[in-house]
């Protein structure tokens, strides 16, 4: 198999969201568009977790809270996050 036909979208998916939990991490204030990214790309995740019964739920206005929470508030103290 050649590596053009070896596509892992696990492995370069992967990258980019820790790359953008790393930024949120930073707690810059985000553009409109990098807010609505982010939004869809977390309910999206959630979305399948919940479908696929990983999770029994979440609550959209959530993610907004902690997304408006980085607009309003640049220089105040970033929301608590845990990794597992």
């Amino acid at each position: 198999m050649s590596e053009t036909t070896n596509i892992k979208p696990f492995e370069s998916t992967c990258s980019g969201l820790v790359e953008c939990l790393e930024t949120l991490r930073q707690f810059p204030p985000l553009c409109e568009t990098e807010h609505q990214a982010a939004y869809r790309m977390f309910r999206h995740f959630l979305s399948f977790c919940r479908d696929a019964n990983m999770i029994s739920g979440f609550d959209p206005k959530a993610i907004e809270r902690f997304l408006e929470k980085l607009e309003h508030d640049p220089e105040g103290e970033a929301p608590q996050m845990v990794l597992m």
